[in-house]
């Protein structure tokens, strides 16, 4: 019995600290490329780390672990570079995306609304989805 309850705890001890945690992703590097992004000398490196972490920036500024300012700049050019990308997906497709408005609070996302481009009654249809996810 004893040695059933070891054999146990081992398997959960293993268990926790080989599972990744979202945690271990804040680093000191991440924080580091926030500010240098925010200050304007960023890498590019830095900012392509930032970009692609965007969840756990929200999540480092939600604990306090980055600085509000900071975290407001890093957002709006995040959005500015996501707006693009957006737009670039649905280009020549004959639909309009339309972003909901920019908040600045850590742990917002961003909604993107898509019409078509003629005011016509058009549905959406999964080829048009396909369309945009491949560019």
């Amino acid at each position: 019995m004893f040695a059933t309850l070891i054999r146990r705890l081992v398997w959960w001890l293993l268990a926790f600290l080989l599972l990744p945690s979202s945690g271990w992703a804040w680093t000191e590097g991440l924080q580091e490329a926030v500010n240098a992004v925010a200050a304007g000398t960023a890498t590019p490196t830095q900012q392509m780390t930032v970009f692609v972490n965007n969840t756990e920036v929200n999540l480092m500024a939600q604990k306090g672990m980055v600085n509000l300012d900071a975290y407001k700049t890093v957002q709006q050019q995040f959005n500015d570079l996501n707006q693009k990308f957006v737009k670039q997906a649905f280009d020549g497709s004959g639909f309009d995306p339309h972003a909901s408005e920019l908040k600045l609070n850590p742990g917002t996302d961003t909604d993107i609304n898509v019409k078509p481009s003629s005011g016509a009654n058009t549905k959406i249809k999964l080829e048009d989805i396909t369309k945009a996810e491949d560019k």
